[in-house]
């Protein structure tokens, strides 16, 4: 598989795309936002995690998300 993005609005498939800069792409905001994190955890606005923990749940769910693609897109 390559890390291009599919047909089916941009989604990426598969694990493929985790290897090239979607990840990287996902970490980045994170990272920018890392001193505002204890703030919000503290008004109840995020969990108590650091930024990068953020990112990996978020590409996480991104994975969850792309592999479901195909059982959600046929549905029509």
């Amino acid at each position: 598989m390559t890390s291009t993005p599919s047909s089916s609005g941009g989604v990426w498939t598969g694990r493929s795309w985790r290897a090239g800069a979607g990840a990287e792409r996902i970490r980045e905001p994170f990272r920018r936002m890392r001193l505002f994190f204890p703030i919000a955890a503290r008004l109840g606005l995020a969990a108590r995690m650091s930024a990068d923990e953020h990112a990996e749940v978020n590409i996480e769910l991104n994975e969850i998300a792309a592999a479901g693609v195909p059982a959600f897109g046929t549905s029509r």
